[in-house]
């Protein structure tokens, strides 16, 4: 055997493992970039980055309601200092169909804030469009979507946003 053929067999598995280990570290790369929730264009954090806490609540349906019980999951809400609003966005996981989100943020202190737009049905689930309530005062807030329709009615489970 040729010292060729010698360094060829022995760069085979090293190339192999090499190119395994890139395939891995690229495909890992997207978790590590800082482009999830909670994070701007320019990769920086919004005050609240920190993934939202989130009460232990089930989605609930209107007593003696025979609509499906529709399970609504918030996506993200975040508060934005720059502007003193809370943005959040939801969506309906186990129905297809139009209806109404209303998102709710209610303070510590009782004071509620809410903004109602329609629900857009799309192929695999129901989408409550990203909605901005405005004119936000600083405390804690519990936010939370209701989505409600001819054949399905639920609510969210509770998710704190700090405005600080």
């Amino acid at each position: 055997m040729t010292t060729l053929e010698v360094i060829k067999r022995r760069v085979k598995p090293v190339l192999a493992g090499v190119a395994v280990s890139a395939t891995i570290a690229l495909a890992l790369a997207g978790c590590a970039t800082g482009s999830g929730p909670g994070t701007q264009a320019d990769g920086a954090t919004s005050t609240d980055a920190a993934t939202p806490e989130t009460a232990a609540v089930e989605p609930t349906a209107a007593p003696d309601d025979d609509r499906l019980q529709a399970n609504v999951i918030v996506l993200d809400a975040r508060y934005d200092a720059a502007a003193g609003t809370i943005e959040v966005s939801s969506i309906v996981n186990n129905h297809i169909g139009e209806g109404t989100c209303t998102t709710a943020a209610t303070s510590a202190e009782g004071e509620s804030l809410e903004v109602e737009t329609e629900a857009l049905p799309d192929a695999q689930s129901t989408v409550c469009p990203t909605v901005t309530i405005d004119n936000v005062p600083e405390g804690d807030w519990s936010v939370t979507v209701t989505f409600d329709s001819a054949d399905a009615f639920g609510t969210s489970e509770s998710t704190l946003v700090e405005a600080p």
